[in-house]
């Protein structure tokens, strides 16, 4: 069973009804929720944020592309934070910093690429860092950032927000690079642990009703049902993802077509588009303005091995 189409809600035979509940029950995970808030001030170095400036290490270099341009940091997630506000969770570390930066100037090179290579991009220190910092590379990076944040204003009617001007200035300042940003903004961040359920397409829950083409559902287990298929948007850490385009855990090879199920790989880390917020004009704006799901997948040994260098990327849009 792969879509909604294939619960039928007109049908009155109510036979395999309890099916549905016990496979959402039996498949449950609990997860991380992320609640997302644009930073008042430049953030700690080590602590968990979307965007902003990232641990370097003395002595080390940032990850850069092919024209010298830093890779931003796109995630960072410090464990100790993350277990003292949401409490300990049994698949993860319970301190260390994990970044995850992306060549956000290249958009080709990881938006239009299903094979785009993680190991580099990812860095995880099993304990926090206490080593001095990089300074002349943090402050590159800080120029760079400030850059990218005044291209952003939540008051300016241009598309994304964006200033027109300063995209132009932006573009002369830094050739060969992209603004298409999923946010202009740094965040910071705050976690809760909740208890989660797979949409259907989701491998976990098709793996569950295999052999199942049809069930019949009564209204009360399709308010259930429709209250488990939105409860997976959102950004968080481990859990069920939200799939625009299908979950990429499957892997058509065409052009047999035989599909390649990844059941190995679990949701690491999924961000999609957050709350609205009104500007000063009371006009809504999205603080992270993607129509769509930036996702990590992880090997279920990996991630108990703490090895987050091999994750799966994947970025669908609607």
């Amino acid at each position: 069973m792969s879509d909604a189409k294939s619960l039928n809600k007109n049908e009155s035979n109510s036979k395999m009804s309890p099916m549905l509940k016990e496979v959402y029950n039996s498949v449950a995970e609990s997860y991380i929720t992320i609640d997302v808030s644009i930073a008042e001030k430049e953030q700690s170095l080590i602590t968990s944020k979307y965007g902003g400036l990232p641990y370097i290490p003395q002595g080390e270099d940032c990850l850069r592309d092919e024209h010298g341009y830093p890779y931003l940091l796109f995630a960072q997630f410090n464990f100790t934070e993350l277990s003292q506000q949401a409490g300990q969770h049994s698949d993860l570390p319970q301190e260390g910093l994990l970044q995850i930066f992306l060549p956000i100037f290249n958009t080709e090179i990881f938006l239009h690429d299903k094979d785009f290579d993680t190991s580099k991009c990812i860095r995880f220190y099993a304990e926090l860092p206490t080593q001095p910092a990089n300074q002349a590379v943090i402050n590159e990076i800080r120029t760079l950032w400030r850059d990218v944040e005044s291209l952003w204003d939540a008051n300016n009617d241009e598309y994304r927000n964006l200033s027109k001007d300063r995209c132009e200035w932006f573009e002369k300042k830094y050739p060969n690079s992209s603004y298409f940003l999923p946010f202009y903004k740094e965040m910071t961040l705050g976690f809760s642990q909740k208890v989660g359920y797979p949409v259907t397409g989701d491998i976990a829950f098709d793996r569950e009703t295999e052999g199942y083409s049809h069930l019949t559902l009564s209204e009360e287990e399709w308010t259930f049902y429709e209250q488990m298929t939105y409860s997976t948007e959102g950004n968080q850490v481990l859990g069920f993802g939200t799939f625009c385009q299908g979950d990429p855990r499957y892997v058509c090879d065409y052009p047999e077509g035989d599909v390649e199920r990844l059941s190995n790989l679990r949701l690491f880390f999924q961000l999609t588009s957050t709350k609205y917020i009104k500007n000063e004009n009371g006009k809504r704006y999205n603080i992270i303005p993607i129509d769509g799901e930036f996702q990590f997948f992880i090997d279920k040994e990996d991630l108990k091995n703490q090895n987050f260098h091999n994750m799966m990327f994947h970025f669908a849009c609607t």
